[in-house]
């Protein structure tokens, strides 16, 4: 087109859906795995290929490929995951269209043979002795589903009869036998009573600590003398170390004198031991806060997310898990001003911290990505969606390192496009002229 010359664009390329989407490479380097749209069905299925291909990809025909879902009327998933053993595939998926009722289903890779079966329409569901259950696809904060590399046949999961608050459950791929991690209070009429009981007594203790400040003029406050009980609150969303499986921390939703509000809190385990499985210790361990808490109405969109578990909401221990005193979490409000921050706050103790230091932070953009070392855990790099595009911040000498690398691989992939559209367009030319 000429300059200042409208460019028609049909409302099929501007609107319609992917015609292929979420390639992913195996734990193990086994397979690649992306969903296709089916050229029948009109949805998104999974496909798999054997790594190394075994040919060059041509006119966008990945050799070897494999179709393992034909289903019909909606997409297969929400999301998918290869397992850590690289043995299946686990997927997401509404048990009825429009239910809100989310269940993780399995697809049996047949092994690294890959003897595949037959494309089926949706797989084994995990969850079928569970039908009233949901899981993982919540209304505030991010995809609550782990693969923990310590149990790759281990699923852990957070599931309730809504998606707001949740419990945590280990679900073992082979069997779909559910084990709770950590229960929601709010999930039974005893849970609901101990939150009453917990109300009143923060609603009562906290209006005397607030009238002996008032009349000693702040002499006698609640630090100095510590009789205000905690606001009670339910977990809307765990975080969980993907190596080892530990419940790390949550994010809890909080009622007080002070209103609705948000909370971080880390987990600590009962007499500061790391021994016993990430099943057996939850049971040892209490939450405690970590930072300051944070009212409803300032809370940041980025962190909670506009759709399904899109929030990113993020807390790491900083250390060794249990034992250390230092976190990082994602947030907003007082350490990050107008936009969201990740913030490491140190000497976590009782509720309160040492000092805080804000790790990364864009004063004009939220941050809304986080890229870790497989490895160890640990955060390398934020993402930025400034308007200026999107970028990356590295954090420390590896995570500077690592946006070096990308930054040369995005150089070297815009000339190769650069070279392939200067040919095009000569090719064309000279097709015109032969005319």
């Amino acid at each position: 087109t000429q300059p200042n010359q409208a460019m028609a664009v049909s409302f099929t390329a501007l609107f319609g859906k992917a015609e292929a989407a979420a390639f992913q490479v195996s734990p193990l380097g086994g397979w690649l795995g992306w969903l296709t749209r089916s050229t029948l069905s009109g949805v998104l299925d999974l496909w798999v290929a054997k790594l190394p291909l075994e040919g060059e990809v041509s006119e966008g025909i990945i050799p070897g490929a494999r179709q393992l879902t034909a289903t019909s009327g909606r997409d297969i998933c929400f999301s998918y995951r290869f397992t850590r053993d690289d043995q299946g595939i686990v997927f997401l998926r509404e048990t009825k269209h429009g239910s809100e009722l989310y269940h993780l289903y399995y697809l049996d890779l047949g092994g690294l043979d890959g003897n595949l079966q037959d494309p089926v329409a949706e797989g084994r569901d995990l969850l079928a002795a569970y039908p009233q259950l949901t899981c993982a696809v919540g209304f505030v904060g991010g995809l609550q589903l782990w693969l923990p590399a310590s149990s790759p046949r281990t699923a852990i999961i957070s599931t309730g009869r809504g998606s707001l608050l949740w419990s945590l459950g280990a679900l073992d791929l082979d069997t779909g036998a559910l084990t709770t991690l950590e229960q929601n209070p709010a999930g039974t009429w005893v849970g609901i009573a101990w939150l009453v009981l917990a109300l009143v007594a923060h609603l009562v203790t906290a209006a005397v600590a607030r009238a002996l400040a008032f009349l000693t003029l702040g002499f006698v406050n609640d630090r100095s003398f510590p009789i205000a009980r905690p606001s009670p609150g339910c977990a809307l969303q765990y975080f969980v170390d993907s190596r080892s499986g530990q419940v790390t921390g949550c994010a809890q939703a909080s009622v007080g004198l002070g209103g609705l509000s948000l909370r971080f809190c880390r987990k600590i385990i009962g007499g500061g031991g790391g021994g016993g499985s990430c099943r057996q210790s939850q049971l040892r361990g209490r939450w405690e806060p970590v930072g300051p808490v944070i009212p409803f109405g300032d809370l940041n969109m980025q962190l909670v997310g506009s759709g399904g578990a899109s929030g990113t909401m993020r807390l790491d221990v900083l250390g060794p898990f249990p034992g250390s005193e230092d976190v990082a979490i994602h947030t907003c409000g007082p350490a990050s001003g107008d936009t969201t921050a990740y913030v490491a706050y140190r000497g976590c103790r009782g509720g309160s911290f040492d000092s805080f230091e804000v790790l990364a932070q864009d004063p004009k953009a939220d941050l809304d990505g986080f890229l870790t070392n497989p490895s160890t855990g640990e955060v390398e790099a934020v993402a930025v969606d400034a308007h200026a595009g999107h970028k990356l911040v590295g954090l420390g000498p590896r995570g500077a390192k690592f946006v070096r690398e990308v930054e040369r691989a995005r150089r070297a992939v815009a000339a190769s496009w650069a070279s392939t559209s200067a040919a095009a367009a000569s090719g064309a030319s000279s097709g015109a002229g032969l005319e």
